[in-house]
């Protein structure tokens, strides 16, 4: 069973996966983490339009699509590898975040990759895929009192919050509110995986 807990940084996605990992057994239970991007290749792709002034003018377009075509292409080999083997095991997986959050991201980028979104359906689909939502103001200060200096500003973080609120009906992300205790959350969630329905 493949469970996704997604949404906006600061929603509490990593909370519930650790708490629904305890809750479902250690042994049972898989948390990975797909979109833990390796961003040196990002840094490659941007030097080196750096180093060409010619360049200046596509950098902001083309350095995003490429980045873009690198992370989707690092998920689907996470997924692969992390994900695919557990679940022909049998076990449960539960995912802290999955690829709606990646394409969320790059569109607050300005960078549309709609044209994957056929190709990563065809990536293994959840049994469960809720979404934490959390006001965007609320979301920053929790990142800032674990004590993370958040790259992006609330401009940012509402961008992404917005698309991921417009296309959960077509990517089947169901809202749960995040300001919930996490004890109810998993009770929540833990009711689902019981009886395999979404929510």
């Amino acid at each position: 069973m493949l469970i996704v807990v997604d949404g906006i940084d600061g929603s509490g996605k990593s909370t519930l996966c650790a708490a629904l990992r305890q809750s479902v057994g250690e042994h049972a239970c898989r948390v990975v983490r797909p979109l833990h991007a390796d961003h040196r290749f990002a840094a490659a792709v941007r030097d080196l339009f750096a180093l060409e002034p010619d360049f200046a003018r596509l950098a902001s377009t083309e350095t995003q699509r490429a980045v873009a075509g690198h992370y989707i292409h690092q998920f689907a080999e996470r997924v692969a590898r992390d994900i695919k083997p557990y679940l022909s095991e049998g076990q449960v997986v539960v995912s802290d975040r999955y690829w709606y959050s990646l394409l969320a991201n790059q569109h607050a980028f300005g960078v549309d990759c709609s044209g994957w979104i056929a190709a990563l359906d065809e990536l293994p689909r959840p049994d469960l895929a809720i979404r934490l939502t959390v006001d965007v103001d609320t979301a920053i200060r929790r990142v800032r009192d674990r004590g993370d200096d958040p790259w992006y500003d609330a401009s940012f973080l509402r961008r992404v919050d917005n698309y991921l609120t417009a296309n959960s009906p077509d990517f089947g992300l169901v809202p749960v509110d995040g300001t919930q205790p996490v004890t109810e959350l998993v009770q929540l969630v833990s009711e689902r995986i019981a009886t395999r329905v979404r929510l």
